[in-house]
């Protein structure tokens, strides 16, 4: 374990509370940015594509609603779940777009099938690594932070690592009590993180609205 007197990464409560403070009124930005996403997919009449977009707005909003919490509480096992979600936000809102049939896809995602079972225009499934590996393309972090945040959604050694505080030779561990100031940097990293992957989804969805010829060619975000 890093000791807190020599890692430059430890970050005090003080400092975490005045940096968070800043991420959550940037994370409410992108909260109401998504809110008026979802106003040309459900204004008058929609279709199934218009549904399945407007949802991912709605679900990127509960994610922000739930990370400023979390935020707040210093929890950052849910904090690093809720990045992961919206990574996986980001993967299907890619889904849509690199699907072989369109039609079906919606089909079966309205009728709760499963995705991963439909392939994309390479003929691959669409399994949650295919969509990673494809997201990755558009922003490099992806993979690292959809993998980092995954060890904090399936249990893993991540866990241990995060109530573990080193104090001399010796090492303690933080049972339910309040959060130690060793996560407080990761919690800013997944704040940091999750405004890049709204601000990712925003701008797909920014070129869906903008070109029906993007939508239809799917091949760039940027």
């Amino acid at each position: 374990m890093k000791s807190r007197t020599i890692d430059p990464e430890f970050v005090s409560n003080k400092e975490y509370f005045d940096a968070s403070s800043a991420l959550i009124e940037n994370l409410k930005k992108r909260r109401m940015a998504e809110n008026k996403s979802v106003i040309p997919f459900m204004n008058g009449d929609f279709t199934g594509w218009d549904l399945y977009l407007a949802g991912t707005c709605e679900y990127s909003m509960r994610i922000v609603d739930g990370l400023i919490s979390m935020l707040q509480a210093r929890n950052f096992v849910c904090a690093a779940q809720l990045l992961r979600a919206q990574i996986g936000v980001c993967m299907r809102t890619l889904a849509l777009l690199v699907c072989e049939d369109i039609d079906a896809f919606i089909k079966t995602f309205l009728s709760n099938g499963q995705i991963r079972k439909l392939k994309d225009r390479d003929g691959k499934k669409l399994t949650d690594a295919r969509l990673k590996e494809l997201l990755n393309q558009f922003d490099p972090t992806v993979a690292d932070s959809y993998d980092e945040a995954s060890g904090m959604t399936h249990y893993s050694a991540a866990v241990v690592n995060a109530m573990a505080i080193s104090t001399g030779d010796e090492v303690e561990f933080n049972l339910g009590m309040i959060p130690n100031e060793e996560i407080n940097f990761s919690l800013l990293n997944c704040g940091e993180l999750c405004i890049r992957y709204l601000d990712l989804h925003l701008s797909m969805l920014k070129k869906i609205i903008e070109s029906d010829e993007w939508y239809y060619s799917r091949t760039e975000i940027d």
